[in-house]
């Protein structure tokens, strides 16, 4: 049974609209942290095939929303797929913050699948998810979701009742 109230918490924004993709990368909006704690990238697609197709997942970062974005280093960002932690050195120890890769070969390919990257400790503003296909699907639906946590508050408060 839930107890908290859970969207006082954290924040959802819509990065990417549900769509069909059959180019060879969907890459999410920017999820722009300022005043942020903590920050994530979901993807949620489904719907795809082709045989011996994978997609693989990256988290990239810029201190500008139309500057040069870089794949976040692997101590910055963890990996998460259907809600379970994955350990950066499982996935592949010699990438940089490389994320899962889903393989269509694999049982239950066609399903939804949910791959959540977290940013840890990174000093950028911006961030976007990308997915990169290697192969060919007969069809892919993405959709990219920003999460924030832990809100700052950067502008002024007012104050109405100070004593004097």
């Amino acid at each position: 049974m839930a107890t908290k109230e859970l969207t006082h918490i954290v924040k959802l924004y819509h990065l990417y609209n549900l769509t069909t993709v059959q180019a060879a990368t969907a890459t999410s909006n920017a999820l722009d942290t300022l005043g942020a704690e903590a920050a994530a990238i979901n993807c949620d697609f489904s719907d795809w095939a082709g045989a011996g197709s994978t997609w693989t997942f990256t988290l990239t970062e810029c201190d500008t929303l139309a500057g040069t974005y870089t794949q976040v280093g692997a101590n910055n960002v963890e990996w998460f797929v259907e809600g379970v932690a994955q350990l950066q050195s499982v996935i592949d120890p010699s990438a940089t913050g490389v994320g899962p890769v889903v393989d269509s070969a694999a049982a239950g390919h066609n399903q939804r699948s949910c791959i959540t990257a977290s940013y840890v400790g990174g000093t950028k503003r911006f961030l976007k998810m990308v997915a990169t296909l290697s192969g060919t699907p007969t069809t892919a639906i993405f959709m990219f979701q920003g999460l924030l946590s832990f809100l700052r508050e950067v502008g002024p408060k007012a104050f109405t009742n100070w004593s004097a």
